[in-house]
């Protein structure tokens, strides 16, 4: 392949890239419920507060690394809020993410889509971070990590965003 081919290879990933993004941002910001199941609402809060938390912990783990001691005292000096305004904005957040992937789970029913065992293979080789010598290791500890269900809505919500990339018109 000459050069020419390989910059308009990288244009084209930078373009899908950017694609998916956009429809992600704009599926998370656009979707909306009228009610809220307080079954799910807890476990995505729950899920949100523990991505929160893995955060503050690897910050202070960096700082502790590179200086010496942790940025930040205590959870809450690190989210710069107290924690009533917390709960508020874990709330908002849980809300908004179940509308996303609720959205999903619409259009993952109504088009047909369905979520291939190459699709979920390549989610688990992403959420595992590293080079996989051991397929079957790797996917129990991933799974065990992040729960199945939860891989599970992952890898719907990104069969939806192909599907929608693949019917999207771009325009310049």
């Amino acid at each position: 392949g000459s050069a020419e081919e390989y910059r308009e290879y990288l244009r084209n990933n930078k373009l899908n890239s950017d694609l998916k993004t956009y429809l992600s941002d704009y599926l998370s910001a656009n979707a909306k419920n009228s009610s809220y199941p307080k079954k799910y609402l807890k476990i995505l809060k729950s899920q949100v507060r523990a991505n929160d938390e893995y955060y503050y912990e690897y910050t202070n783990n960096l700082y502790v690394q590179m200086q010496g001691s942790p940025k930040f005292t205590t959870f809450y000096d690190y989210i710069g809020m107290g924690a009533r305004k917390y709960e508020k904005k874990l709330s908002t957040d849980a809300k908004a993410l179940m509308a996303s992937n609720m959205l999903c789970q619409y259009i993952f029913e109504t088009e047909g889509l369905s979520v291939t065992d190459e699709q979920y293979k390549k989610l688990i080789e992403t959420l595992y971070g590293e080079e996989i010598v051991d397929y079957e290791g790797a996917r129990t500890i991933v799974e065990y990590n992040y729960g199945k269900p939860r891989i599970m809505q992952m890898a719907l919500q990104d069969s939806v965003l192909e599907y929608l990339m693949g019917n999207v018109t771009v325009q310049e």
